[in-house]
């Protein structure tokens, strides 16, 4: 996706997410009202902003070895809205918190 770089993006009053930051991801698109997203812990690698829309390149991290799992693009902020492809995916923003270091 083609979008404009940023540094940093304020999840909440108290959060700010940057790339190198683990999140852990909730919710996601749905289809006919059940999720189909990909909820878990994410390392983000890159944020951009197309339009109001901000969404995060990350990825995935295993639970139990800690090994890095897939790349995925997550939407993290803006108004939710219909896939232009399948009319039944509404693509919702997941909501998102750092990850505390141990």
């Amino acid at each position: 996706m083609k979008g404009k770089p940023i540094n940093a993006v304020r999840v909440s009053k108290l959060v700010v997410i940057r790339p190198g930051d683990k999140i852990r991801a909730r919710g996601g698109p749905v289809f006919n009202g059940a999720r189909i997203g990909y909820p878990g812990v994410y390392l983000i690698q890159s944020l951009f902003q197309k339009g109001k829309r901000v969404f995060a390149n990350a990825t995935a991290i295993d639970k139990k070895h800690g090994a890095a799992s897939g790349s995925y693009v997550l939407f993290i902020q803006g108004k939710p809205y219909k896939s232009r492809i399948v009319e039944q995916i509404v693509n919702r923003p997941y909501r998102v918190s750092k990850v505390r270091k141990p």
